[in-house]
């Protein structure tokens, strides 16, 4: 870094053993909001469920209700049903949200009150030491971004988890050879996703660092400001705040380099693992290798 030195050590990065005490700690603190976290489970898992009954619904209408002869009958059923499940994952999703906001709100809320009453009994040589950026930073941009994981992270993360294994169960029970066939894309994102959490990392880090020195220039800058102006180094000092924050700049785009080679990624894998559903089960039907309607 060309302005200042990194605010990020060695002993802050965590290994294996160190990131599972973190999280069991952080589930400890969400104990007694344990209620609406489960609450939340039931909403997603809901929400989930509606997502995929939409699809089944469909194929019901057009195996029942429009391949000759047709039963009007059936299309209507189908239609209101599709209405339905579609008011029911709305509602269910804005439950999700809300429950989530508010057992994170909550959590982030005693996060906050237990780092800074951390930090006021701290010794004043602990201050000496520390670059007070790097305070600030913990007490900001490190809790911004669990903001960010408790609320729509963990959401995204269990909805993910249950269309996955869900999907599996449906396409399992429609054709196994599919099902094997579609895993196939599998092993790739899971390659991509171990380099992305490993890029990533290293990014957040990289940025948690230039936070602390941008924010410790700043504090310096401002409370040393008659020295500055005393001595006529305002370019000086400009520059220096100039150079940190560029090289912020630089580490955000780091990561959002990282975040851009990752969901094109996984976003191509979807498409091509549809392709691959689409292309082997016409062939799979047109060759009598499945039976459609074996749900």
């Amino acid at each position: 870094m060309r302005g200042m030195p990194s605010g990020v050590e060695e002993g802050d990065k965590l290994d294996a053993d160190q990131a599972k005490h973190v999280l069991s700690r952080a589930a400890q603190m969400t104990r007694p909001y344990r209620g609406k976290v489960w609450l939340s489970v039931v909403f997603i898992t809901l929400y989930t469920a509606s997502i995929l009954a939409g699809p089944y619904l469909v194929k019901w209408a057009i195996d029942e209700g429009l391949t000759p002869p047709g039963d009007v009958g059936v299309l209507n059923t189908a239609i209101g049903l599709y209405i339905g499940v579609a008011i029911v994952a709305y509602f269910a999703q804005r439950q999700a949200i809300l429950q989530l906001a508010t057992v994170g709100e909550n959590f982030l809320r005693d996060l906050r009150n237990r780092v800074f009453a951390h930090l006021q009994r701290m010794s004043m040589p602990f201050y000496d030491r520390e670059n007070t950026g790097v305070i600030i930073a913990r007490m900001t941009s490190d809790i911004d971004t669990m903001q960010e994981l408790v609320q729509m992270g963990q959401m995204n993360f269990v909805s993910a988890i249950l269309l996955l294994v869900l999907a599996l169960v449906l396409l399992s029970l429609a054709s196994w050879q599919l099902m094997l066939v579609v895993l196939l894309i599998v092993p790739f994102v899971v390659i991509a996703s171990i380099k992305f959490q490993r890029d990533s990392n290293r990014a957040y880090l990289a940025v948690r660092g230039r936070i602390g020195s941008t924010l410790s220039g700043l504090q310096e800058g401002i409370a040393g400001v008659r020295v500055i102006q005393a001595y006529g180094r305002q370019r000086v000092q400009t520059g220096r705040f100039a150079d940190a924050n560029w090289d912020l700049y630089g580490a955000h785009m780091e990561s959002v380099k990282i975040q851009a080679w990752y969901v094109p990624v996984i976003e191509f894998a979807g498409h091509v693992s549809t392709a691959i559903a689409i292309g082997v089960g016409g062939w799979m039907v047109t060759q009598d290798i499945v039976t459609v309607g074996t749900v």
